[in-house]
């Protein structure tokens, strides 16, 4: 350290009292200057104007200015108290937090109070608003956005102006007419009001509500309305709309969200914003057994001359209804034709066709017969011909023979030559192997080594021989007449002991040939299956079977049998061959197989199923069979009967049921038609149509044995 106490600063070293080392070599040592003075005479230690105080943490902690003004960049703890002697403190803060109870003004000014004190807040662009005491008027006053006014303090009179007494939180007593001036108030009718006018106390003045001076509004859930409380002093109250709504809900009505909705009652249906007859209400009562009173009964209508309901007898009903007096019959060509009341429609038949009338009110038409003779035409040798005329029907027909030449087919040659040329119609036997090219030729060699001595001579060859005379001798069969071998027929045979030869009938021959299994018959060999016993067959049995070869004899099961057998989609299990139900279905039910008509939809599920279903609308009036029959006297209705039309006074019976079958029945007479039935109708044993033109359903169902009214 260094210290030079007598130094002044004029001389070109300031008074130093601390020189400083840098941290290595090459770092300069520092020691005061300028900005660093230790100022002996003012007892101080100064810096430079601008600089900073700080740790070595936080550098620039406090700031001194040139003004003497401090600046602490950072917060500041006061352990003791902070005395502040000037005269305007500045606080840039957003929230100052107390915790005195009281907040002391003018501390510390004893004399004679002459000078107003308060609170006065600024409001940016907006007014001052304060509130201050007064001490000229000794009284607490207040600025808000319209001046200044005095706060009430007990015991102090002040003027009250444009202020709104509410009599729930003030009461006014012991107030003499005599100690108020201009005591009269002048009531105005506001909105929704009429009349009012000026009172003094203790008069009076009537205010009425005026309705039409309110605007119009929607009524909504959760208004109120006023009313008069009749039962408290006739005061006025207010009540919600939802409690209305439920006071006036009453029987058949309730009450939802202050809206009221109608509850259907006996016969009536309600629905949104609609009350409906329910129909059970008319189809549910006793049906009328006896005889109408025309004039007496009454039918419900609306009339919508005056838009309401009305009631009207059976008789200006039925009058109101009028009559048919004539109708137009119109064809596919040609006229039409208006036919009127006592004209008679002939319907006549036309090409191919005829008409016949019946005294039953029914024209039956006919289909005319042709010179076609009825029968089978077309065989195995014949070809059937036919001749059809422009309606479709057949007016010629017979049969042509059958007759194809040979030359005539063109794969003739060929295709007897494959039947023919075949392994299957050559066996080998024991010395010969036949080789064949199907189709086309046979090639027959002798095997090595199977023609002994024994079967060479040295004879000339004879009859049915060729060879000899050293040479082999073979049988030559071209030297025979081809005939045809018949019962009875012999053969050249060798006994046993081969040295005797004889002849033997071949139905001998053949009943030697005939083992088990098999039956001979006038020389003829036949499978005889009766000679076995039946059995059941298994997987695991086998049978006897020729090796192609035509030599090898060998046993095969049936199960190996099945399983060379089952070619493409088809299956051997265990013996049994079978078609798996995916294949089959596969093949079936493909759309290929079902083609859409023009009244049924065929929907096709490839390998699994097919729906059918008729299309809409494609069943036409014209395409229903029904059978109408017109009946003037008592009988009963034919079972293959639809409708049935009735006049005079009968009685008709219905066929015997059969489940499902419909018959109308209508009245188109001036008597009354009685329907009745073995069985019961609607759980009685007949119905009328007392009225022209009335008609009736009927259809049976077999479950109930009965028939109903639909």
């Amino acid at each position: 350290m260094a210290y030079n106490p007598h130094a002044t600063t004029s001389e070109d070293r300031f008074p130093s009292g601390i020189v400083f080392f840098g941290a290595s070599s090459t770092k300069p040592m520092l020691d005061s200057s300028s900005a660093f003075i230790i100022d002996e005479e003012n007892n101080s230690l100064a810096i430079a104007d601008g600089y900073y105080l700080g740790s070595q943490s936080y550098r620039q902690l406090l700031h001194l200015a040139s003004d003497g003004t401090a600046t602490f960049n950072s917060g500041v703890v006061i352990q003791g108290n902070l005395t502040v002697n000037g005269d305007v403190v500045t606080v840039n803060t957003e929230q100052i937090l107390v915790e005195d109870n009281i907040l002391t003004l003018n501390s510390g000014d004893y004399t004679t109070p002459t000078v107003d004190a308060g609170i006065e807040i600024f409001r940016g662009t907006g007014n001052v608003m304060n509130l201050i005491w007064n001490e000229t008027s000794d009284k607490w006053t207040f600025t808000d956005t319209s001046g200044t006014y005095d706060l009430v303090g007990a015991y102090l009179s002040q003027e009250l102006r444009y202020k709104v007494l509410d009599g729930t939180y003030n009461t006014f007593a012991n107030i003499p007419n005599s100690a108020l001036s201009n005591s009269s108030i002048t009531i105005t009718a506001g909105t929704g009001l009429k009349t009012g006018g000026t009172v003094s106390l203790g008069g009076t003045v009537q205010v009425d509500i005026d309705l039409n001076d309110l605007p119009v509004g929607a009524i909504a859930d959760g208004d109120s309305i006023a009313f008069i409380d009749a039962n408290d002093s006739n005061l006025t109250k207010k009540e919600s709309i939802a409690d209305i709504a439920a006071l006036f809900a009453g029987n058949g009505l309730t009450a939802t969200n202050s809206v009221i909705n109608a509850v259907g009652g006996t016969g009536i249906t309600a629905s949104a914003n609609s009350l409906d007859i329910d129909a059970t209400i008319i189809t549910s009562q006793t049906e009328l057994s006896t005889a109408p009173d025309a004039a007496l009964d009454y039918l419900l209508i609306y009339d919508a001359s005056v838009s309401a309901l009305r009631k009207i007898n059976r008789n200006n009903f039925v009058s109101g209804l009028g009559t048919m007096t004539s109708f137009t019959l119109a064809g596919d060509t040609g006229t039409n034709q208006t036919i009127s009341n006592g004209d008679t429609v002939k319907i006549a038949g036309g090409t191919g066709l005829s008409s016949v009338g019946s005294n039953t009110d029914t024209v039956t038409i006919n289909l005319d017969n042709t010179t076609v003779t009825p029968g089978v035409y077309g065989d195995a040798n014949t070809i059937s011909v036919f001749t059809v005329d422009q309606q479709g029907r057949l007016t010629g027909a017979s049969g042509i023979d059958v007759n194809i030449t040979a030359s005539q087919v063109s794969d003739f040659t060929a295709a007897s030559e494959t039947a023919i040329f075949t392994a299957a119609n050559f066996v080998d036997s024991t010395r010969i192997n036949f080789t064949v090219t199907t189709g086309a030729s046979v090639t027959a060699d002798l095997i090595a080594n199977t023609i002994s001595e024994t079967y060479l001579t040295a004879s000339v060859a004879g009859a049915g021989l060729s060879g000899g005379n050293g040479s082999a001798l073979a049988i030559d069969l071209s030297e025979f007449s081809s005939v045809t071998p018949a019962n009875g027929d012999k053969l050249l045979t060798l006994d046993s002991n081969g040295s005797t030869e004889q002849l033997t009938d071949i139905s001998a021959l053949a009943t030697l040939f005939a083992g088990t299994g098999l039956a001979a018959s006038s020389s003829v060999i036949s499978i005889d299956l009766s000679e076995y016993s039946a059995v059941a067959v298994g997987a695991g049995d086998s049978f006897l079977m020729l090796d192609n070869d035509g030599v090898t004899e060998q046993r095969s099961t049936v199960d190996q049998l099945g399983t060379y057998m089952a070619g493409t989609n088809i299956t051997n299990t265990a013996g049994v061959l079978s078609v798996p139900n995916a294949t089959i279905e596969g093949v079936v039910f493909t759309d290929a197989n079902f083609v859409d008509s023009t009244t049924i939809d065929f929907t096709v599920t490839a390998g699994a199923s097919v729906t059918a279903a008729v299309k809409d609308g494609s069943i036409t009036e014209a395409k229903r069979d029904r059978t109408v029959v017109a009946m003037t006297s008592t009988g009963t209705i034919a079972a293959t009967t639809d409708i049935a039309l009735a006049s005079n006074t009968i009685t008709l019976t219905l066929p015997t049921g059969v489940d499902g079958k419909i018959v109308r029945v209508k009245n188109i007479g001036t008597g009354s038609v009685t329907v009745s039935s073995a069985s019961l109708i609607d759980g009685a044993g007949s119905k009328i149509l007392y009225y022209q033109n009335e008609s009736m359903t009927f259809v049976y169902y077999g479950t109930g044995s009965t028939w109903y009214v639909i």
